[in-house]
This record gives C-alpha cells, sequence and structure tokens, in this order.
C-alpha cells in the first residue's frame, strides 16, 4: 500500500503544492530568517495558501464524495502550519536545537488536526497521540532542517534546486506514509 501511495498521481500533486508553496516562500525571503517588510509578508501570504491548498487537495482526494468542506479546519491547519514554519525559520538563526523542537510540536499539532480533519472525525483534536502522527511528523522535521541546510549551502539555484528536490522526495514520503496509515476516526 505505501509503495503504491508513493506513485500515486494524488500524492504527488499534494507534495508538488507543499513544495512550491515553501520554496516561494523561502525564495521571496531570500534567504533572510525573519524579515518584516511588505516582501516578507507576501511571502507568509504565499506560504499560507500553498498550505491551504495542500490541504484541500489531501482533503478532495482522501474524501472524493464530500460536497461540503470543512473550510475553517482547512485555515486552522494552513494558519498553523504557516505560523509553525515561520517561527522555526526565524528561530535558526537564534537557536536551531529550540527551533528544532518548536518545528516538531508545531508540525505534530498540525499534522494531529490534519488526521482528524480528513477522517471527518468531531473534533479537531480527536486521539491527537497517534503513532503515525510521531512519523509523520518526524519526517517532515528531519526532511525541513536538511532542506534548509542545502536552501542556505549557496546560491538560491542550482543548490535551490537541489533542496526542493530534495523536500518533494521526502514530502513524498511522509504524505505516503499519511495516506497509508489515515484510514479511520478513533
Amino acid at each position: 500500500m505505501f509503495l503504491k501511495e508513493l506513485i500515486s498521481i494524488k500524492t504527488v500533486i499534494v507534495s508538488a503544492i507543499e513544495t512550491v508553496g515553501v520554496a516561494v516562500w523561502f525564495a521571496i525571503l531570500g534567504g533572510a530568517t525573519f524579515a518584516l517588510t511588505g516582501m516578507g509578508a507576501l511571502a507568509i501570504g504565499i506560504l499560507f495558501v500553498g498550505f491551504v491548498l495542500e490541504h484541500v487537495a489531501s482533503y478532495r482526494f482522501r474524501n472524493p464524495g464530500k460536497i461540503t468542506l470543512p473550510l475553517g479546519r482547512i485555515l486552522g491547519v494552513g494558519g498553523v502550519e504557516t505560523v509553525t514554519w515561520s517561527g522555526w525559520l526565524a528561530l535558526t538563526a537564534i537557536n536551531p536545537i529550540l527551533a528544532a523542537v518548536v518545528l516538531f510540536v508545531g508540525l505534530f499539532v498540525g499534522h494531529a488536526i490534519e488526521q482528524n480533519t480528513v477522517r471527518n472525525c468531531p473534533s479537531f483534536f480527536s486521539a491527537i497521540l497517534r503513532r503515525e502522527t510521531i512519523d509523520i511528523t518526524l519526517i517532515e522535521t528531519g526532511v525541513a532542517i536538511v532542506w534548509l541546510g542545502l536552501a542556505q549551502s549557496g546560491p538560491y539555484l542550482p543548490n535551490g534546486l537541489g533542496a526542493n528536490i530534495f523536500l518533494f522526495v521526502g514530502l513524498q514520503v511522509e504524505h505516503a506514509l499519511s495516506n497509508t496509515k489515515a484510514r479511520v476516526c478513533y
């Protein structure tokens, strides 16, 4: 099942949307870890839109017969992930270890809410401590940290291209695992 999800066009689309959102966000920031400028706000807005589109696609793919979309939950997950990634990047310049912890905790909360949304659970926080939530959060945290190291190792291109390919592949593994394990609300 995992290999089927790994090469699924639906998983590729979800991973590509997230990769593009993160890559464009970082490119607009120009490698800065934090920017309180108009361009910084634009970058954060693009990151948020990328996460929302990722979760809309993910929800639609996992719930093809559903007419309504839990937009409030999806916006909430997009917001949590945007604050998490932006906060993590800002903290990397101050304390990389604390930044990694913030990234893991924020992604864990976002993934728990996302899993509950995709499963149509009655609550945002139903069964928040799931093994697969820990697994996919560990994967995405590690991928993000390595991606940032690659992206910061030189000019945005070609090193950035390699970093973004790494990010896409890592997110593809994370999304395939998530899709394999996300079955029912319990």
